[in-house]
């Protein structure tokens, strides 16, 4: 009998061991959501830092931490009083391993909490209470404890709550400091210190105020979020190097989604991350609509970089084991309303935003001033002009200014652009523009880029045979032809004294239907120098071609003066120019009748050069001797005997 007994205990437990075991494995799959994505993919997609604390490492929290999260805290082993027990003894042990163990996982890990009155080891209060305590003591207390904790993990720990819960729920005349030991016995700027302490023992560490009771502004946490908001201000303005915010998000199972995203949005505008560093909410599951509202309105904001659940389920919250106040249940079964809505407004982020948040999260502590966007190009096609350039780190989007003269002055045309590129479509034909881009994030903006610049193409391509300008008694012709004429609908003519403000003439013009020449005859030039500007339009009223020429009144008359010199034999005679705007000329030699006997091109012969005519050439009698430019020609008789 004794031994049936004992063979049915042993039977009995071997059966207890293998439920158990099936138990372990069936929540440890549970914990690690086999049906779909884990919670950290899609906040990953999104930029965002998806995380927990852990209090232990045991096989079921390793799972949990690495498959469903990819941000930790190391529980409360770097509250001053574990890590700093006694003075100058540090333990680092636990908050060692569950940095190693995240490092090894890709899991970014934050350090809390550095300064918070709650976490105060004996000595320490002894000897604020008892040790004749003194400012400079306890400066010096608290530098060698930031300096050894930051120190200790400087670049394996991404940011830090450097104080915690300091502020008062309702300022008392004009404080809104809680009185702790520090604040009594250091001063109000004891945050300041602390903050500076930490910088200094890690420049690269993200570092942030941490308090609860700040996450809505419309509600009747308004007057606490305006004192954090005011708090936090006032030391971006003194320079104290503060780079986050955080909210604790012990949310009563309301979050009004507008309020919410309000307050993030005005820490961004002064530079600062935000997290919800404690997120929990009492009876969680019933309804959902609260998780929704709190994550949907936290990602509508770039700035926002970090979502902490807190506990990795609800036998590990502070609140108890039944709060129902976390994603997964003290059964390690995940709560499919809650993962839902925390799912669904993770997915349903804005991508742009999602974008803008990995950009400002890219952005280094301690060197924060944007690169000079370089290689900017610029592509023209007939109604727009796309610039393109490289990405500039530390930048979180872009400006554009323009200018129609080289060096600027530069008008802004575009700003908060997020890509790369940019079209400017109020580009006008005709008008030559010159671009640079600037790199801007909420702290800084770039030097300008390389300057491009560029005009419009003309939207038909038509090929010019001849646009020449002469003067006839101190009036100036134009006369032009095109090769496809079936292109032109109108001409206009303008004329300019300086090269930039032109004023139109006509919009008609004269036309030779035999030499398919088109003329207009200017009868009061200006005195000086005139430009000239002749514009194509076509029938859809597009400008599709442009040129400019320029004529001085000083060539008016003899546009091309020459005189004929014989030489003592009297068979050369000496073709000496006086003045001449052309390089390239044509010579031709006609007798009476207009029966041209010889042609020859040459060179500008302009300045005293000569040309030498050999008479043998022609023989005796009477010829005209005509040169011609591109735009003028003259004429002299010659006798021959």
């Amino acid at each position: 009998m004794i031994g049936h007994l004992k063979k049915s205990f042993y039977k009995k437990r071997l059966y207890s061991t293998q439920i158990l075991m099936l138990i372990f494995l069936f929540t440890s799959c549970i914990i690690k959501n086999v049906s779909g994505q884990a919670l950290k993919d899609y906040a990953k997609a999104i930029n965002l830092n998806f995380g927990s604390p852990t209090q232990g490492l045991s096989q079921r929290m390793q799972d949990s931490l690495s498959y469903n999260y990819n941000f930790t805290i190391p529980g409360n082993s770097l509250k001053y009083n574990y890590v700093e027990p006694q003075q100058g003894k540090f333990d680092f042990k636990f908050a060692d391993s569950v940095v190693d163990f995240a490092q090894k996982h890709g899991i970014k890990v934050k350090g809390h909490c550095l300064i918070w009155h709650w976490s105060e080891p004996g000595w320490l209060w002894y000897y604020s209470v008892h040790g004749n305590p003194t400012r400079d003591g306890m400066l010096k207390i608290m530098k060698t404890h930031i300096d050894s904790v930051v120190g200790h993990f400087k670049g394996r720990i991404t940011e830090w709550d450097v104080v915690n819960e300091a502020i008062l729920d309702t300022p008392v005349n004009g404080n809104c400091l809680k009185a702790t030991h520090w604040q009594s016995i250091i001063g109000n700027d004891y945050i300041d210190s602390a903050f500076v302490f930490a910088h200094r023992a890690d420049p690269k560490a993200y570092l942030y105020l941490n308090d609860y009771g700040g996450e809505m502004i419309y509600s009747g946490e308004k007057q606490k979020s305006d004192t954090i908001y005011a708090f936090v201000k006032r030391m971006v303005g003194r320079g104290i190097p503060i780079h986050g915010v955080g909210m604790e998000s012990h949310i009563n199972n309301y979050a009004a989604e507008p309020s919410i995203a309000a307050n993030i949005k005005r820490f961004g505008d002064i530079g600062l991350r935000v997290g919800m560093t404690e997120t929990d909410m009492m009876h969680a599951s019933n309804p959902p609509t609260a998780w929704t509202n709190m994550v949907t309105a936290a990602v509508a904001n770039y700035n926002f970089t970090t979502f902490v659940a807190w506990g990795l389920y609800d036998s590990t919250s502070w609140k108890g084991s039944d709060c129902d106040c976390l994603i997964w249940d003290s059964m390690f079964k995940r709560k499919p309303t809650v993962y839902n809505a925390v799912k669904n407004a993770l997915t349903a982020a804005d991508k742009k935003i999602a974008i803008l948040r990995g950009r400002f999260q890219s952005i280094p502590a301690d060197d924060r001033l944007p690169d000079i966007p370089n290689k900017l190009i610029a592509t023209p096609n007939t109604k727009t002009i796309l610039l393109k350039w490289r990405t500039a780190l530390k930048a979180l989007t872009y400006i554009v200014k323009r200018s129609t003269t080289t060096g600027g002055p530069y008008s802004t045309i575009a700003s908060a652009i997020i890509d790369t590129f940019y079209t400017d479509t109020t580009a006008k034909s005709g008008i030559n523009y010159f671009y640079v881009v600037i790199a801007v994030n909420p702290f800084f903006q770039s030097g300008i880029s390389n300057q491009v610049s560029t005009a419009l193409l003309w939207p038909l391509a038509i090929e010019i045979l001849e646009f020449n300008i002469s003067t006839v008694e101190k009036r100036v012709k134009l006369s032009w032809q095109f090769k496809d004429n079936n292109l032109i609908n109108s001409f206009q003519v303008l004329r300019s004294t300086d090269g930039i403000n032109f004023l139109t003439l006509s919009n008609n013009c004269l036309i030779d239907p035999v030499k398919n020449e088109y003329s207009y005859v200017d009868n009061s030039p200006e005195s000086g120098r005139n430009y000239y500007k002749i514009e194509v339009i076509n029938s859809v009223g597009e400008k599709i071609y442009s040129e400019t020429k320029v004529i001085s009144n000083e060539d008016y008359n003899n546009d091309i003066a020459f005189d004929l010199f014989p030489n003592p034999a009297h068979t050369i005679v000496n073709l000496v120019f006086r003045k001449c705007i052309d390089s390239r000329l044509k010579i031709e030699i006609s007798n009476l009748t207009g029966c041209r006997i010889y042609s020859e091109n040459i060179t500008n012969h302009f300045g005293q050069k000569v040309y030498s005519l050999d008479t043998k050439k022609l023989g005796n009698g009477v010829f005209i001797i005509k040169v011609i430019g591109k735009s003028f020609s003259n004429s002299l008789k010659l006798v021959v005997e």
